[in-house]
Order: C-alpha cells, then structure tokens, then sequence
C-alpha cells in the first residue's frame, strides 16, 4: 500500500539516508541535519512529508513556512530503487492539494537554508529533478544562480586585521566593532533584507575566533557588511556581502571585497567561495573581475497554485 502523510519523528532516520544518498553532494552531514535543519524557524513540524510503501519511508520533501502565500520547497528527493514509479508524482499531487487549500499562491523550489539547501536545481548533479520539475510537477526554470571560487595563493594577508581609513569620507574598513552591532543590524534590515539581519545574528551567536563580520563604517552607521565563515562555516565561505546604495558606483564594493579576501589569507584560508549569486548582476561582474570562478549553476524552478 502506498500512502503519502506528514512525516514524524520516527521518519528522520530514513529522510536523512534519503537524503544522503540521493542529493549526495549537498548532504550536510546528520549533525548539521539535527542542529541546523530540524531546528530552523522557517520549518515546522509540519513541514515535512514523506510518500510510504508497506509502512517504509521512499521519499519526502520539505516545505517552508507559508510567507505571503509563497511557499519554498527546501529538498525532495525518492530513493533511487524506487524512482520512476510515480512516487515522486504522487508525492507533490498530495502536497500541492494541501498548498492550496492552505491558500499558497505560488511555490519556488529554491532552497530555504543558507547555509544548507542549496539555492535551486543543479542539472548536472540530479539530471532526473531537473526532468521532475519540468515534466511531473510543470514548474518554469528561473535565472540561473552561481556558485563560484577564487584561490587565495595570489592574495596577500593584511599586516594586522584593523583595517583603513579614508580620509575623505571618514570611514574604516575592518572588523565591526562590538558597541556597532545594532547599526549593523540596523543596515542590514534597511538596506539588505531579512536573510542578511539573520546571517549577522547567528554568525555572533556563535561566537568564533577569528571575528567573522566585517564592514564600512563611520563613528555612526556602518555603510558596508561582509559575513566569512558564517553560519559555523569554514572560514572561507563569503558572504552576505555588500555596500548601501550610497558607497555603490565608487569602488567601495571592489575593496570590502579585497579586504575581506586579504583578511582570510591572514588566517591561512586557501580559498573563498560562494553559493549563490544571481547571473548577470553587478556583483557577478565584480566576482569575475577579483579572479573568481563558477563551480556550480543552480536553477530555481517556479509554478502557480491553481
């Protein structure tokens, strides 16, 4: 018998081993599983779904909270003995129903975690996902989204990490400073969204030596942010970084980025690297210019709930 129901506490062992094996090269491992997925505030107990045959778990798939009457599908996956038998079509049947009665609009298969899921479809690693969006489920393809790559064997480290002053402007470039937290959160609401205000508060929660945020910054407002090794991260995972509209145009992105580049070689980083970054957009340029290279191409995928 075949069955699709909400997933309980029993099923993570077997989600987990699905997950493993089927998006094997973007399983975090069963303690970030536990520490960083099971207790993230955008998923709740009701997230999780699982299609069953004779009481065995064969796939599942996790939603987001509802924002908006948007719902993000953070993973799916159905274990490989048992692809190709529908499981997969009556799985997301079941879980668009539910969607919809539940008032969602719209859905994106885009991630939900920064520091986990990855951002969208990477068709070379799941051929058969891209197949399943496109075929079963009727999503549309998004612009594509890069993950990219720059060793730091070229890249000098600073003298000491108290970084510069520029005189014309009054500002520093360096480590924020611990009495400028709340600016900082303060930018990051008003110029950067919700996901930057939650990369700078869990990057200080845990409390890692070296420090992890740096920025621009006056006696009074902090102008530019940049996150390395955030999220309990190796150090050499970069970002969210960036500068208010203000600083834009006048190469004060170029250099947050050298410094924060220089920063990491100080601590002996052999390369920074990146999950996402749209296509196109002024910083891809900016990347490519600073020597990076894409190592990967995501796809978030969207469709209607009618």
């Amino acid at each position: 018998m075949t069955t699709v129901r909400e997933a309980t506490p029993k099923d993570f062992t077997a989600i987990s081993h699905i997950w493993a094996d089927e998006l094997s090269r973007d399983w975090m491992g069963e303690e970030r599983f536990v520490r960083d997925v099971l207790t993230d505030p955008y998923i709740t107990p009701h997230s999780w779904w699982v299609v069953t045959q004779e009481k065995e778990v064969r796939g599942f798939i996790v939603l987001s909270r509802i924002f908006d009457q948007t719902c993000h599908v953070g993973a799916v996956a159905i274990h490989r003995p048992w692809q190709k038998k529908g499981l997969g079509r009556l799985l997301w049947n079941h879980v668009h129903v539910l969607l919809r009665d539940q008032g969602v609009k719209h859905v994106l298969f885009d991630g939900i975690l920064p520091p986990v899921f990855i951002p969208g479809i990477d068709r070379i690693a799941y051929p058969g996902a891209w197949d399943w969006l496109n075929q079963v489920v009727g999503a549309q393809p998004l612009p594509s989204i890069m993950a990219m790559m720059r060793s730091l064997d070229d890249v000098m480290g600073l003298d000491d990490d108290s970084g510069g002053k520029s005189p014309a402007q009054d500002l520093m470039m360096g480590i924020i400073p611990p009495y400028m937290r709340a600016e900082a959160i303060q930018t990051a609401e008003e110029h950067f969204g919700p996901g930057w205000v939650r990369a700078l508060r869990e990057t200080w929660r845990a409390d890692l030596t070296p420090s992890r945020v740096l920025g621009i910054f006056s006696n009074r407002h902090v102008l530019g942010l940049s996150v390395v090794g955030g999220y309990d991260q190796p150090l050499g995972r970069l970002g969210p970084i960036g500068v208010v509209n203000a600083l834009r145009g006048q190469g004060w992105g170029g250099r947050l980025l050298d410094y924060t580049l220089r920063y990491m070689k100080t601590y002996d980083v052999p390369q920074a690297y990146f999950l996402h970054c749209d296509e196109g957009i002024p910083a891809y340029f900016m990347y490519l210019r600073h020597g990076f290279q894409v190592t990967r191409t995501f796809v978030p995928f969207s469709i209607e709930v009618i």
